[in-house]
């Protein structure tokens, strides 16, 4: 990993980053497991420290409830409002668990600030609120709201809460132990120096890099609390890139994956990121044909037109190539601006096909 690895370092040495982990895997094989420069102040990254991931966690919230649809409970066209009536309020009888995955609902700007910490009080909150759009005509990235209400569906037909539906039904059975929606206290102090920091970066101010408090780790923010070191998150495409299962456990169905991981919104000028982006159900899917280096959160020039993934608010990126069986997560602990950060993603994903001869 001679040229990536160079990438990341340099940007250390720039301040564009404090540290960064690497995993790569080729047909279920581990290729890289790697950790640069310092997790928190005054301490080294490790390929364990547990990495605060943001949106790169979406996908595993979108396939529980495609864990849900596989039991009958519910259906990609039913409205939200069948299992949380009062989300009809202001117009948002028709939104469907479609719209919520695709990014088409129509509420994308409602803010939920951390200070925010009462689940129902959040929920009461988006049921209020307006739609800026007629479902499923425009398309905007949807950041925190919809995931929430994702979430509390889940917990309306589960009784688990999202982070604990999540830990139980993907985690646990899939190996990814130290991947986490809600760190309890206790495995926060646990974790000790393993927990790691990313901060904000810039000319003007630098973020402290430091971890998030014990509190703030544990409140689940269903569509970007997810908390692990890369290899945990790779092992959730490594997952998908075999069928949906692990070690013999059928985690999700082949159909499952298939269904959330191919397009399903096509050729719609995203509100949010003022680019044409396709999507796929909770899953971004290759949009590199709408722009190039143009596209916000690519995965690459590279890229093989069927990869599909996530990526995190400038930090992180986590997804798969299916052609080439290749699964990345990588993730910076440093947010730049966001050509910074565009630049970054863009270069080393990159590299890792030049160092792994696949270009």
């Amino acid at each position: 990993m001679e040229k990536s690895s160079r990438l990341i370092c340099d940007g250390i040495d720039a301040g564009i980053h404090h540290g960064a982990q690497l995993y790569v895997s080729i047909g279920g094989r581990q290729v890289a497991d790697l950790a640069f420069g310092e997790a928190a102040d005054g301490i080294s990254m490790r390929n364990d420290t547990i990495m605060h991931w943001h949106s790169a966690v979406k996908p595993v919230l979108a396939l529980g409830i495609g864990q849900l649809m596989e039991g009958g409970e519910i259906k990609l066209d039913d409205p939200v409002a069948r299992f949380i009536p009062m989300f009809a309020e202001n117009g948002k009888a028709d939104v469907s668990i479609r719209h919520l995955l695709t990014h088409t609902g129509g509420f994308p700007k409602l803010r939920i600030s951390r200070s925010m910490i009462d689940w129902d009080e959040i929920i009461g909150k988006i049921c209020q609120s307006k739609l800026s759009w007629r479902p499923g005509e425009e398309a905007g990235y949807h950041s925190v709201s919809s995931w929430y209400v994702l979430g509390e569906i889940i917990r309306v037909l589960d009784g688990r809460t999202c982070d604990q539906f999540v830990r139980e039904m993907i985690f646990e059975p899939a190996g990814m132990l130290d991947f986490w929606l809600a760190i309890p206290p206790e495995e926060y102090r646990r974790y000790g120096d393993r927990m790691g920091a990313v901060a904000r970066m810039g000319a003007k101010i630098r973020g402290v890099n430091r971890p998030d408090s014990m509190e703030t780790a544990a409140r689940p923010r269903p569509g970007g609390s997810g908390r692990g070191p890369a290899r945990d998150l790779g092992r959730f495409y490594e997952v998908l890139l075999n069928g949906g299962t692990f070690d013999g456990k059928v985690i999700f169905r082949e159909s499952t994956v298939e269904l959330f991981r191919r397009c399903h919104r096509q050729d719609m000028h995203d509100r949010t990121f003022n680019h044409v982006l396709d999507w796929g159900l909770g899953i971004q899917v290759n949009s590199w044909r709408h722009g190039g280096e143009s596209v916000p959160y690519s995965f690459g020039r590279y890229a093989s037109s069927d990869s599909f993934g996530h990526c995190g608010h400038l930090c992180s990126s986590a997804w798969c190539d299916p052609r080439h069986e290749l699964v990345i997560a990588l993730v910076f602990n440093g947010q730049p601006s966001g050509e910074g950060h565009h630049h970054r993603m863009n270069s080393v994903h990159a590299a890792l096909y030049r160092d792994l001869e696949l270009c």
